[in-house]
C-alpha cells in the first residue's frame, strides 16, 4: 500500500506560476476604482486564491493517514453511518431439526458537523508598492487550514485513545513512557496493532521520532519516497513519517504535540466528513480600507469509532 495523503490537483511549480500571474494582474490596474470595477476578475482572483491555498495545504496534508474521507450531509440532511456485523456461524446439523437463520447485526453511529470559516484580508496598497505579494496570502491561508485539519485529526485520536482503552484482546492502545521511545515500547505497539491491522505507519514530530533512527530495525527509504510521501524510513516494516509542525508565533502554540507518536494502518478507526460549502464563500473589496477580502467556509467532522485501530505513545 502506498502512503495515503490528501491529493493536490496542482504541483508546486504550477502554484508558483499561478501566484506570479495574480501578482502581475493586480499590478496592471492603475487605481483601486479600476480594480473594483472589474467584478469578473475580483471573483476569479478570489476563487484562484482559495484554490491555491487549498492545494498548497493539500500537498502534504497527513489527515488521510488516520481517517477515511466521506462526503458529509448537505444543509438540512440527516445521515446515519451503518455497519453490519456478521452474526452467522456454522452449527452441527441435527436430523429433522429446525435450522436457525442468522441475520447481520446492524450498528449505527451518529456524529455532528462543525461549521468553520476562514476570513482573510489583503492590503492592496502593499501589493501595489511591492511590499507584499499574493504568495504570502496563499501560504498563510494554507497554514491556517493545515492547523485546523491536523489539530482536529490528532485531537480526536487523543481524545478517543485514552489511557485504559484496549482492543478486543484486552491489550492497551495507549502507552505512557517517561523518556524517549525505545525498542521495547515501539515493538509492543507494533506487535499489538499489526495483529489487527496492516501496512502500519508511525507518525510524529521529528523530535519524538528521532530515537528510532538509532534503533535496530530502522532502515532509510529512497529520496523520492521522502519527497512525495514525507516518509523518512521504516521500522520493522512500518513506514515512518515526519509530521511537520507549523508553530504559530502569534498564538504561541504548536500544531502537533511534541510528545506524541501516532501509529495507524490501512484499516482506519474513524472517518472525516466534509460538506461542500463553496456556495457560501465570498469576496469583496473595501475601498475605504483598501482591503481585498476573501472568505472560505466549510463543514467538517472528525470521528473515531474504533480506537483500537490506532496506537498512541505518549512521552510524559
Amino acid at each position: 500500500m502506498s502512503l495515503i495523503l490528501r491529493t493536490a490537483s496542482h504541483t508546486s511549480e504550477q502554484l508558483d506560476e499561478a501566484v506570479d500571474f495574480l501578482n502581475e494582474k493586480f499590478n496592471s490596474y492603475k487605481s483601486l476604482g479600476e480594480l473594483n470595477a472589474d467584478k469578473q476578475f475580483i471573483w476569479q482572483a478570489a476563487e484562484l486564491v482559495r484554490q491555491l491555498a487549498t492545494n498548497q495545504f493539500s500537498i502534504m496534508d497527513p489527515t488521510d493517514m488516520f481517517f477515511d474521507r466521506i462526503t458529509g450531509p448537505a444543509l438540512g440532511d440527516w445521515v446515519e453511518i451503518e455497519e453490519y456485523v456478521n452474526t452467522s456461524k456454522v452449527v452441527q446439523r441435527s436430523l429433522g431439526g429446525k435450522p436457525k437463520v442468522y441475520t447481520p447485526h446492524k450498528k449505527k453511529y451518529t456524529f455532528s458537523m462543525e461549521d468553520w470559516r476562514l476570513d482573510f484580508g489583503f492590503e492592496l496598497e502593499k501589493i501595489a508598492t511591492g511590499q507584499m505579494d499574493v504568495r504570502l496570502w496563499v501560504e498563510q491561508m494554507a497554514e491556517s487550514l493545515s492547523r485546523f485539519y491536523v489539530e482536529g485529526a490528532l485531537d480526536t485520536i487523543d481524545a478517543s485513545v485514552l489511557v485504559g482503552t484496549t482492543d478486543a484482546y484486552s491489550r492497551a492502545c495507549r502507552t505512557l513512557i517517561a523518556t524517549a521511545v525505545d525498542t521495547t515500547t515501539i515493538d509492543v505497539a507494533l506487535r499489538r496493532l499489526g495483529d489487527i491491522n496492516e501496512n502500519l505507519v508511525i507518525a510524529g514530530r521529528y523530535y519524538a521520532l528521532y530515537p528510532l533512527f538509532s534503533l535496530t530495525g530502522f532502515s532509510d527509504v529512497a529520496l523520492e519516497e521522502f519527497r512525495t510521501r514525507g516518509a523518512i524510513g521504516k521500522f520493522r516494516g512500518a513506514t515512518i513519517v515526519v509530521l511537520r509542525d507549523s508553530y504559530n508565533a502569534f498564538f504561541g502554540t504548536p500544531t502537533i504535540p511534541v510528545n506524541r507518536i501516532y501509529i495507524a494502518g490501512a484499516e482506519k478507526g474513524g472517518f472525516m466528513a466534509e460538506t461542500d460549502m463553496s456556495s457560501m464563500n465570498y469576496e469583496t473589496i473595501d475601498q475605504e480600507e483598501q482591503h481585498f477580502r476573501v472568505g472560505v467556509k466549510g463543514r467538517t467532522s472528525f470521528n473515531v469509532f474504533k480506537p483500537w485501530r490506532y496506537h498512541v505513545i505518549e512521552i510524559t
